[in-house]
């Protein structure tokens, strides 16, 4: 069961980094025109302490979405597995084919 929990664990860190990464790309693409003053004949400007200050909620709102990770639930194994676990990863393994899928690669 340690396998399956970690693949589970592992796919949501691997979504939420994938969050974190468009996020991180729409900031920029907003952002760094901004600083650079490309908008600066449209009157939008940053000053030095609100570029500053953009920076940092940058970091901050990636470290909090991260921070959601924390919300991770084991998933349930049991009869009602179906309708908690709707993926078809998971639908996989109570089925017993990742195992086979697992042991029949190597």
């Amino acid at each position: 069961m340690d396998v399956v929990l970690a693949i589970d664990l592992s796919e949501a860190t691997v979504t939420r980094i994938r969050f974190n990464f468009f996020w991180a790309v729409l900031y920029n693409c907003v952002g760094i025109p901004i600083a650079a003053g490309c908008f600066a004949a449209l009157g939008v400007t940053l000053k030095p302490f609100e570029a500053s200050a953009a920076m940092a909620l940058s970091s901050v709102s990636v470290v909090l979405s991260s921070l959601l990770l924390k919300r991770w639930e084991k998933p349930s194994y049991g009869r009602n597995m179906e309708k908690k676990n709707r993926s078809p990863r998971r639908r996989r393994m109570q089925n017993g084919a990742l195992y086979t899928e697992l042991t029949t690669s190597v």
